[in-house]
């Protein structure tokens, strides 16, 4: 790369960094590094586009799981319920190990009957 294509590069990011006075791109970055994405770890692994697919890969969970604490009750339920993040993935990987659910739906409804949570709350006597 010569020195007037890095250059030209440098500039377009500052550009995009300049676009976002909040530094939402760098939160969401951080997100990826802190939350368990492991995103430092899985650069730098294979030969041309591994590191880009597996960045790629943690970028869709990330933007999965914002959709989904948006948009899915159950799912906004039981991560409350539960105290991290880990915990929550740490159930799903147990639950789907021994079962298999025949939906997203189903599952989310198997733990919240579990956690005795939302619809299936236990009346306090």
């Amino acid at each position: 790369m010569s020195l007037c294509r890095f250059e030209q590069l440098i500039g377009r990011i500052r550009q995009r960094f300049a676009a976002f006075p909040d530094r939402r791109t760098g939160r969401n970055n951080n997100t990826l590094k802190t939350k368990g994405y492991h995103l430092e770890h899985n650069f730098g692994h294979g030969k041309k586009h591994l590191s880009s697919l597996l960045a790629a890969m943690n970028m869709l969970a990330l933007l999965t799981h914002t959709f989904l604490a948006y948009c899915d009750e159950a799912y906004r339920l039981i991560r409350a319920t539960l105290p991290t993040r880990q915990t929550f993935f740490d159930d799903i990987r147990a639950l789907l190990r021994y079962h298999c659910f025949p939906s997203w739906v189903a599952l989310m409804d198997f733990m919240l009957r579990g956690l005795e949570i939302g619809p299936y709350a236990v009346p306090d006597a």
